[in-house]
């Protein structure tokens, strides 16, 4: 079962990245952080499959930097970043860039490419 971290401080967002997660892919277990220090700490704790993080959390760069940590530790883990700033040169640590406002069908493609 694939262990998927949503990390996201707004959450309406994270809740509704949560349940289009879930009818994705519905054997997934779902683990929710809602800052960039938060979503360290539930990486280190589930070791998951797959991270969706959102850029500009406490920080303007703090999920730049969640991903950063996490290509240090494991650098196979898939990490997709959705965020209203389209620069992919920017991002070296990220897979996958989902613009906002994102659509479903290009999340869910993602997910089944990785999953």
């Amino acid at each position: 079962m694939p262990i998927i971290l949503i990390v996201d401080d707004n959450n309406e967002i994270r809740s509704s990245l949560c349940k289009i997660v879930k009818i994705i892919c519905p054997e997934a277990e779902i683990i929710e952080a809602g800052s960039g220090e938060e979503g360290w700490e539930k990486f280190q704790e589930f070791e998951p499959n797959v991270v969706i993080t959102d850029l500009q959390m406490e920080t303007p760069d703090a999920g730049l930097k969640l991903s950063q940590k996490i290509k240090m530790v494991s650098p196979s883990t898939p990490v997709i970043m959705v965020t209203a700033s389209a620069k992919k040169e920017s991002f070296d640590f990220v897979d996958y860039l989902i613009p906002k406002p994102f659509e479903i069908k290009f999340l869910k493609a993602t997910l089944k490419n990785i999953i």
